[in-house]
C-alpha cells in the first residue's frame, strides 16, 4: 500500500510540474509531455487495472483541460473530450468539471446550443445526486453550471 501511495504522490507531482511547464509549450509538446508521463506511470502501475485506468484518465483530463482553454480547433478538442468520455468518469465531480470546461469551450466557439445541452444534462445528473445525498461539491458544480447556462440563454 505504501508503494501505491508513493506512486500516487510521484504521479501528482509529475502532473503538477507538467501543468506549470505547459504554459510555455505548444500543443504538440503538451500532448507529448503528458504521453511521456502516462507511459512512465503505466509501467509503474504494474498489473493493477484500476491504477492503469486512473493514470490514463488523469492524463486525458489534464490534456483536455489545458488544451481546451487555448481554444484549439474543434476537431482536436472533440477528440480529447471523446477520449475522456470513452474511459468513463471516476465520479460525478470529475464529470462535472470536465463537462463545464467543455461547455465553456463550446460557448467560446459559438456553439451555444451544444453547450446548453451539455449543461442541462449535467444539471440533471447533479440534481439527482443532490436529491440522494447532499454533497457540497455537487452543489457547487450545479451552481457553476447554472451560472454558465444563464449566460448562454441571454
Amino acid at each position: 500500500m505504501a508503494n501505491v501511495k508513493e506512486q500516487s504522490k510521484e504521479f501528482a507531482k509529475a502532473i503538477s510540474l507538467m501543468v506549470v511547464r505547459a504554459a510555455k509549450m505548444n500543443p504538440e509538446e503538451v500532448i507529448a509531455g503528458f504521453d511521456e508521463i502516462e507511459t512512465s506511470f503505466l509501467r509503474k502501475a504494474g498489473s493493477s487495472k484500476k491504477l492503469q485506468l486512473e493514470t490514463i484518465r488523469r492524463v486525458a483530463e489534464w490534456k483536455f483541460k489545458l488544451l481546451s482553454e487555448r481554444d484549439l480547433p474543434m476537431q482536436i478538442i472533440e477528440k480529447l473530450h471523446g477520449e475522456i468520455c470513452a474511459l468513463g468518469f471516476t465520479d460525478l465531480e470529475t464529470e462535472g468539471t470536465i463537462e463545464i470546461y467543455y461547455a465553456q469551450y463550446l460557448s467560446r466557439q459559438s456553439r451555444t446550443e451544444d453547450a446548453k445541452r451539455i449543461l442541462e444534462a449535467l444539471c440533471g445528473k447533479l440534481d439527482k445526486a443532490l436529491a440522494a445525498k447532499e454533497l457540497l461539491v455537487h452543489r457547487h458544480l450545479r451552481q457553476e453550471a447554472q451560472k454558465l447556462l444563464s449566460v448562454l440563454k441571454k
